[in-house]
């Protein structure tokens, strides 16, 4: 078990001195600040912390004046080791056997997912078997591995709270020691492998902070408790404040505006209609509205649609009976809901673990949360023998219209960039390149700008 101090990291919001972990969601009802970590298949971690700090950003050229993740321990694993849980011939499928279920009545939406490995060290291949190219042998020639470290440009986009990469007097947050080596990499053991600090989650997301930054980014470090969770999230699962609950679903992604398709606007309003029905469970009768609807909001690569859904909380309904409502999300399941679950069962060839939960966090005291659907998420599975696996999902919402080819290529959208991002690690120069790169510094805006993902004629559907 790396000697990693428990903490969690939500915007400016620092929290260390953990206090309690427990499954119960009642206890969020209670007193203190929380963080949460729900995964798709059920599990919840809620953490109770004692000290939270907020962090105010930095003036430009100025060092920030609280703890800072520094995005300099972390090495990324082989962009070429990759795995994924389903190929393309597999999902592809799977979209047609969907649409096949559609055509019956059975299910009218379904979001169907892969999840994607890579070993945190050298020589070994991910999680579910064969090199990256084994695997997806036969994906076009734009495929996620081709891309990772290639040229593209466009802006990287900033840390929202200017701290990445920046030590500070007291040191790094985790809890352990700044000890990298002469060359300015994350410290190694006597075998040569990169130590466990090399493998800080709170590092991992100060990357993606940096490579692709996100309203809902947050990360969750209990390795004593199996969660190891840095998200990049653009989508708000639940926000609280005092009795008023609001959702931001997400259905529609594209490369640009220009290429929605009525297709995807009726996919959002399915689930809105879906997420209404879900906090009209639990919430006072009649105060359950749509603010907004299919707005475009733009996030590093791509562009979705967001609508927003809120309500007023009945007396009476605590986090167990929003959470028995609402989850899993609605933008991540289907609808109906209890359908989509049941082929997501019987079609999906993993668990989905903590892509598709929820993760953020939850003040008691202020009656104040803020949880982000598990989307554009890396967590670290510890649980093998062979040592640490980095872990991400990806995946589209099937309909009628959906086109099998053109899902498959959203799931490379969605996940050609952020595994990049994930795959770098930084030279002794502050340079952040990725492994395929290493040797040839470039500029961060020169690696992760926009990128073309298939050679394909596609407009990318909703989630």
């Amino acid at each position: 078990m790396p000697d990693l101090a428990p903490m969690a990291r939500f915007g400016g919001l620092v929290a260390s001195d953990l206090r309690d972990v427990t499954a119960d969601l009642g206890a969020l009802d209670s007193a203190g600040f929380w963080a949460v970590a729900a995964d798709f298949e059920g599990r919840t971690v809620c953490a109770r912390f004692g000290d939270v700090r907020r962090t105010p950003p930095a003036a430009p050229g100025t060092r920030p004046a609280g703890p800072a993740p520094d995005a300099r321990r972390w090495r990324g694993p082989d962009p070429k080791a990759w795995t994924s849980s389903m190929d393309r011939d597999a999902y592809e499928k799977g979209v047609r056997e969907i649409r096949d279920r559609i055509a019956t009545g059975e299910v009218y939406q379904v979001n169907l997912c892969r999840v994607l490995t890579a070993p945190l060290g050298s020589g070994r291949a991910g999680r579910h078997g064969g090199s990256y190219d084994d695997r997806w042998h036969g994906v076009p020639s734009g495929r996620i591995a081709d891309r990772i470290g290639a040229d593209a440009g466009g802006d990287a986009g900033g840390e929202p709270n200017g701290t990445a990469g920046q030590d500070t007097a007291d040191g790094p947050v985790d809890g352990t020691s700044a000890q990298n080596t002469a060359d300015g990499t994350a410290d190694r053991t006597a075998d040569g492998t990169a130590g466990s600090a090399a493998y800080d989650i709170d590092a991992l997301g100060a990357v993606l902070a940096r490579g692709n930054p996100a309203p809902f980014a947050g990360t969750i470090r209990l390795p004593g408790h199996g969660v190891e969770i840095a998200t990049a999230s653009p989508e708000l699962f639940l926000r609280r404040a005092g009795g008023t609950v609001e959702s931001g679903p997400i259905k529609g992604t594209a490369r640009t505006a220009a290429e929605f398709l009525p297709k995807d606007v009726a996919e959002n309003v399915m689930i809105v209609d879906l997420v209404r029905n879900d906090l009209g469970r639990v919430c006072t009768p009649g105060t359950v509205t749509v603010p907004a609807l299919c707005a475009v909001e733009s996030h590093p690569g791509l562009v979705h649609l967001v609508s927003t859904v809120r309500g007023e909380l009945r007396p009476g309904a605590g986090w167990p009976e929003l959470f028995a409502a609402a989850f899993p999300p609605g933008s991540v399941t289907g609808a109906p809901k209890s359908s989509a679950l049941r082929i997501i069962g019987e079609l999906e060839a993993a668990p989905r673990g903590a892509y598709c939960g929820a993760i953020g966090w939850v003040d008691a005291d202020r009656r104040t949360a803020e949880l982000a659907v598990g989307i554009r998420t890396f967590w670290i599975d510890r649980t093998g023998s062979d040592g640490p696996v980095l872990c991400f999902g990806s995946g589209a919402g099937i309909t009628w219209g959906s086109d099998p080819a053109g899902e498959w290529a959203e799931t490379e959208l969605k996940a050609a960039r952020l595994l990049a991002v994930a795959s770098e690690v930084t030279g002794p120069d502050g340079v952040e390149r990725t492994r395929a790169e290493r040797g040839r510094p470039r500029a961060l805006a020169s690696i992760f700008g926009p990128v073309t993902v298939c050679r394909i004629a596609y407009r990318a559907p909703g989630r």
